[in-house]
Protein backbone atom coordinates (compact mmCIF):
# COMPACT_ATOMS: atom_id res chain seq x y z
CA UNK A 1 0.00 0.00 0.00
CA UNK A 2 2.83 2.36 0.83
CA UNK A 3 4.46 1.78 -2.59
CA UNK A 4 1.13 2.32 -4.35
CA UNK A 5 0.61 5.60 -2.48
CA UNK A 6 4.11 6.78 -3.40
CA UNK A 7 3.56 5.94 -7.07
CA UNK A 8 0.25 7.84 -7.12
CA UNK A 9 1.87 10.81 -5.40
CA UNK A 10 4.76 10.84 -7.91
CA UNK A 11 2.38 10.67 -10.88
CA UNK A 12 0.21 13.42 -9.43
CA UNK A 13 3.23 15.66 -8.91
CA UNK A 14 4.43 15.03 -12.47
CA UNK A 15 1.02 15.94 -13.88
CA UNK A 16 0.72 19.09 -11.73
CA UNK A 17 4.16 20.24 -12.87
CA UNK A 18 3.47 19.42 -16.51
CA UNK A 19 1.76 21.48 -19.16
CA UNK A 20 -1.40 23.29 -18.03
CA UNK A 21 -3.57 20.98 -20.11
CA UNK A 22 -2.28 17.96 -18.15
CA UNK A 23 -2.93 19.81 -14.92
CA UNK A 24 -6.53 20.49 -15.94
CA UNK A 25 -7.08 16.86 -16.96
CA UNK A 26 -5.71 15.74 -13.61
CA UNK A 27 -8.00 18.16 -11.77
CA UNK A 28 -11.03 17.02 -13.80
CA UNK A 29 -10.35 13.42 -12.84
CA UNK A 30 -10.36 14.29 -9.14
CA UNK A 31 -13.32 15.22 -6.93
CA UNK A 32 -13.82 18.93 -6.43
CA UNK A 33 -11.44 20.11 -3.72
CA UNK A 34 -12.85 20.67 -0.22
CA UNK A 35 -11.83 24.07 1.18
CA UNK A 36 -12.92 23.36 4.73
CA UNK A 37 -10.90 25.01 7.49
CA UNK A 38 -9.61 21.60 8.56
CA UNK A 39 -8.36 20.71 5.08
CA UNK A 40 -6.78 24.12 4.43
CA UNK A 41 -5.04 23.98 7.82
CA UNK A 42 -3.68 20.50 7.12
CA UNK A 43 -2.47 21.44 3.63
CA UNK A 44 -0.64 24.58 4.70
CA UNK A 45 0.73 23.10 7.90
CA UNK A 46 2.55 20.58 5.70
CA UNK A 47 3.66 23.30 3.28
CA UNK A 48 4.98 25.65 5.94
CA UNK A 49 6.78 22.90 7.87
CA UNK A 50 8.69 22.06 4.67
CA UNK A 51 10.31 25.51 4.84
CA UNK A 52 11.55 25.26 8.44
CA UNK A 53 14.96 23.80 7.58
CA UNK A 54 15.45 26.41 4.86
CA UNK A 55 15.10 29.21 7.39
CA UNK A 56 17.94 27.66 9.37
CA UNK A 57 20.11 27.56 6.24
CA UNK A 58 19.30 31.07 5.01
CA UNK A 59 22.18 33.41 5.80
CA UNK A 60 20.50 36.57 4.52
CA UNK A 61 16.98 37.90 4.21
CA UNK A 62 17.22 37.66 0.43
CA UNK A 63 17.98 33.95 0.67
CA UNK A 64 14.88 33.53 2.85
CA UNK A 65 12.66 35.60 0.57
CA UNK A 66 13.58 33.37 -2.35
CA UNK A 67 14.48 29.83 -1.27
CA UNK A 68 16.10 28.41 -4.37
CA UNK A 69 15.28 24.79 -3.55
CA UNK A 70 11.58 25.59 -3.09
CA UNK A 71 10.82 28.78 -5.01
CA UNK A 72 13.30 28.38 -7.86
CA UNK A 73 12.03 25.16 -9.44
CA UNK A 74 11.23 25.49 -13.17
CA UNK A 75 7.52 25.32 -13.97
CA UNK A 76 4.96 26.90 -16.28
CA UNK A 77 4.35 30.57 -15.54
CA UNK A 78 2.40 33.45 -16.99
CA UNK A 79 4.97 36.11 -17.84
CA UNK A 80 3.56 39.21 -19.52
CA UNK A 81 0.73 37.11 -20.94
CA UNK A 82 2.98 34.42 -22.44
CA UNK A 83 3.24 30.90 -21.06
CA UNK A 84 6.88 30.11 -20.26
CA UNK A 85 8.56 27.11 -18.65
CA UNK A 86 11.38 28.43 -16.52
CA UNK A 87 12.42 29.49 -13.03
CA UNK A 88 10.82 32.80 -12.10
CA UNK A 89 10.58 34.76 -8.85
CA UNK A 90 6.84 35.40 -9.08
CA UNK A 91 6.65 36.49 -5.44
CA UNK A 92 9.09 39.32 -6.13
CA UNK A 93 6.75 40.45 -8.91
CA UNK A 94 3.77 40.38 -6.55
CA UNK A 95 5.63 42.25 -3.82
CA UNK A 96 6.76 44.92 -6.24
CA UNK A 97 3.16 45.27 -7.45
CA UNK A 98 2.00 45.56 -3.84
CA UNK A 99 4.69 48.11 -2.94
CA UNK A 100 3.77 50.29 -5.92
CA UNK A 101 0.10 50.15 -4.94
CA UNK A 102 0.92 51.21 -1.38
CA UNK A 103 3.03 54.12 -2.59
CA UNK A 104 0.50 55.24 -5.18
CA UNK A 105 -2.77 54.84 -3.28
CA UNK A 106 -1.85 54.96 0.42
CA UNK A 107 1.29 57.11 0.71
CA UNK A 108 0.30 58.30 4.21
CA UNK A 109 -0.09 54.78 5.63
CA UNK A 110 2.03 54.16 8.71
CA UNK A 111 0.61 50.80 9.82
CA UNK A 112 -0.25 47.71 7.78
CA UNK A 113 -1.72 44.29 8.55
CA UNK A 114 -1.49 41.20 6.37
CA UNK A 115 -4.28 38.66 6.65
CA UNK A 116 -3.03 35.21 5.71
CA UNK A 117 0.63 36.03 6.28
CA UNK A 118 1.87 32.47 5.74
CA UNK A 119 5.59 32.30 6.50
CA UNK A 120 5.69 36.05 7.09
CA UNK A 121 8.01 36.77 4.18
CA UNK A 122 5.81 39.44 2.58
CA UNK A 123 5.89 41.59 5.71
CA UNK A 124 9.64 41.16 6.13
CA UNK A 125 10.07 42.45 2.58
CA UNK A 126 7.79 45.43 3.29
CA UNK A 127 9.50 46.24 6.58
CA UNK A 128 12.85 46.38 4.80
CA UNK A 129 11.37 48.46 1.95
CA UNK A 130 9.44 50.80 4.28
CA UNK A 131 11.36 50.84 7.61
CA UNK A 132 8.91 53.30 9.23
CA UNK A 133 5.92 51.07 8.49
CA UNK A 134 4.54 49.20 11.51
CA UNK A 135 3.74 45.67 10.35
CA UNK A 136 1.42 43.00 11.76
CA UNK A 137 0.50 39.60 10.34
CA UNK A 138 -2.31 37.11 10.96
CA UNK A 139 -2.05 33.48 9.86
CA UNK A 140 -4.40 30.50 10.23
CA UNK A 141 -1.72 27.79 10.62
CA UNK A 142 0.39 27.73 13.78
CA UNK A 143 3.62 26.54 12.06
CA UNK A 144 3.47 29.57 9.75
CA UNK A 145 3.26 31.90 12.76
CA UNK A 146 6.13 30.14 14.52
CA UNK A 147 8.41 30.22 11.47
CA UNK A 148 7.51 33.85 10.73
CA UNK A 149 8.38 34.90 14.28
CA UNK A 150 11.68 33.01 14.09
CA UNK A 151 12.53 34.70 10.77
CA UNK A 152 11.72 38.18 12.10
CA UNK A 153 14.01 37.52 15.05
CA UNK A 154 16.78 36.03 12.89
CA UNK A 155 16.84 38.99 10.51
CA UNK A 156 16.21 41.56 13.25
CA UNK A 157 13.04 43.06 11.79
CA UNK A 158 10.26 44.35 14.05
CA UNK A 159 7.19 42.53 12.69
CA UNK A 160 4.54 40.85 14.84
CA UNK A 161 2.63 37.70 13.89
CA UNK A 162 -0.43 36.11 15.49
CA UNK A 163 -2.68 33.14 14.80
CA UNK A 164 -6.20 33.93 13.60
CA UNK A 165 -9.12 32.44 11.71
CA UNK A 166 -10.22 35.55 9.83
CA UNK A 167 -13.78 34.23 9.37
CA UNK A 168 -14.48 32.47 12.67
CA UNK A 169 -12.16 34.40 14.98
CA UNK A 170 -13.71 36.04 18.03
CA UNK A 171 -13.21 39.82 18.45
CA UNK A 172 -10.64 39.30 21.21
CA UNK A 173 -8.54 37.16 18.86
CA UNK A 174 -7.84 40.17 16.64
CA UNK A 175 -4.98 41.03 18.96
CA UNK A 176 -3.13 43.52 16.75
CA UNK A 177 -4.34 47.12 16.85
CA UNK A 178 -6.38 48.48 13.91
CA UNK A 179 -4.13 49.66 11.09
CA UNK A 180 -4.17 52.27 8.35
CA UNK A 181 -4.27 49.64 5.61
CA UNK A 182 -4.35 45.87 5.18
CA UNK A 183 -3.59 43.44 2.40
CA UNK A 184 -4.05 39.83 1.33
CA UNK A 185 -1.97 37.91 -1.16
CA UNK A 186 -3.53 34.63 -2.31
CA UNK A 187 -5.19 34.19 1.08
CA UNK A 188 -8.83 34.97 0.36
CA UNK A 189 -8.60 32.44 -2.49
CA UNK A 190 -9.07 29.81 0.21
CA UNK A 191 -12.54 31.19 1.05
CA UNK A 192 -14.88 30.45 -1.86
CA UNK A 193 -18.03 31.21 0.14
CA UNK A 194 -16.92 33.13 3.23
CA UNK A 195 -14.75 35.80 1.59
CA UNK A 196 -17.45 38.46 2.15
CA UNK A 197 -17.20 37.87 5.91
CA UNK A 198 -13.40 37.97 5.77
CA UNK A 199 -13.45 41.18 3.73
CA UNK A 200 -15.83 42.83 6.19
CA UNK A 201 -13.59 41.84 9.11
CA UNK A 202 -10.59 43.34 7.31
CA UNK A 203 -12.31 46.61 6.38
CA UNK A 204 -13.69 47.02 9.90
CA UNK A 205 -10.09 47.21 11.16
CA UNK A 206 -8.54 49.69 8.74
CA UNK A 207 -8.89 53.45 8.46
CA UNK A 208 -7.82 53.99 4.84
CA UNK A 209 -8.51 50.79 2.91
CA UNK A 210 -7.01 47.54 1.71
CA UNK A 211 -5.13 45.91 -1.17
CA UNK A 212 -5.81 42.41 -2.46
CA UNK A 213 -3.82 40.24 -4.86
CA UNK A 214 -6.21 37.37 -5.48
CA UNK A 215 -7.39 35.12 -8.34
CA UNK A 216 -10.79 36.68 -9.15
CA UNK A 217 -12.12 34.27 -11.74
CA UNK A 218 -14.80 36.58 -13.13
CA UNK A 219 -11.98 38.88 -14.28
CA UNK A 220 -10.00 36.19 -16.13
CA UNK A 221 -9.56 36.94 -19.85
CA UNK A 222 -11.75 35.23 -22.42
CA UNK A 223 -8.92 33.31 -24.03
CA UNK A 224 -7.75 29.70 -24.29
CA UNK A 225 -5.74 29.80 -21.07
CA UNK A 226 -8.30 32.07 -19.43
CA UNK A 227 -10.95 29.41 -20.05
CA UNK A 228 -8.62 26.67 -18.79
CA UNK A 229 -8.09 28.83 -15.73
CA UNK A 230 -11.83 29.05 -15.10
CA UNK A 231 -12.10 25.25 -15.17
CA UNK A 232 -9.09 24.92 -12.86
CA UNK A 233 -10.48 27.59 -10.52
CA UNK A 234 -13.83 25.79 -10.26
CA UNK A 235 -12.33 22.36 -9.60
CA UNK A 236 -9.90 23.59 -6.99
CA UNK A 237 -12.75 25.58 -5.38
CA UNK A 238 -11.11 28.97 -5.15
CA UNK A 239 -12.53 32.41 -4.40
CA UNK A 240 -15.98 33.26 -5.77
CA UNK A 241 -17.94 36.51 -6.15
CA UNK A 242 -15.15 38.70 -4.77
CA UNK A 243 -15.75 41.53 -7.23
CA UNK A 244 -19.43 41.77 -6.29
CA UNK A 245 -18.61 41.50 -2.58
CA UNK A 246 -16.05 44.30 -2.81
CA UNK A 247 -18.43 46.58 -4.70
CA UNK A 248 -21.21 45.91 -2.18
CA UNK A 249 -19.03 46.93 0.79
CA UNK A 250 -19.99 50.61 0.70
CA UNK A 251 -16.52 51.86 -0.19
CA UNK A 252 -15.53 55.22 -1.59
CA UNK A 253 -13.61 53.63 -4.46
CA UNK A 254 -12.93 50.15 -5.85
CA UNK A 255 -10.07 49.81 -8.32
CA UNK A 256 -9.32 46.57 -10.18
CA UNK A 257 -6.61 45.48 -12.60
CA UNK A 258 -6.07 42.01 -14.08
CA UNK A 259 -2.45 40.85 -14.01
CA UNK A 260 -0.94 38.85 -16.85
CA UNK A 261 2.08 37.67 -14.88
CA UNK A 262 1.45 34.84 -12.44
CA UNK A 263 2.95 31.87 -10.61
CA UNK A 264 0.50 29.63 -12.49
CA UNK A 265 0.10 29.57 -16.27
CA UNK A 266 -3.71 29.33 -16.02
CA UNK A 267 -4.21 31.83 -13.18
CA UNK A 268 -4.75 35.54 -13.89
CA UNK A 269 -4.70 37.35 -10.54
CA UNK A 270 -6.36 40.68 -9.93
CA UNK A 271 -5.01 43.65 -8.04
CA UNK A 272 -7.81 45.28 -6.04
CA UNK A 273 -7.40 48.58 -4.23
CA UNK A 274 -10.30 49.31 -1.88
CA UNK A 275 -10.55 52.83 -0.49
CA UNK A 276 -12.78 53.78 2.44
Amino acid sequence: MELKTRIKSTLAKALMQGRPELRILYMLARPKQDRSTRNVTAEYTTSWNAFARHLERSRTLDEWLFVEAMDGLPRYYNIDGAMRHQSFNSNAFYLETLSQAIGEHFPKARTITEYGSGLGRNLLFLKRRFPDLTCHGYELCAPGVEIARAAAKKFDLDVSYSRLDIVKGRPEEFVSPPSDIAFTMFALEQLPEANAVALRNILDRVSLGSIHLEPVVEKYPISYRGLLGRVYHHKIDYLRNFDANARAAGLREVLQRTLFTSHNAVVFPSLYVLKK
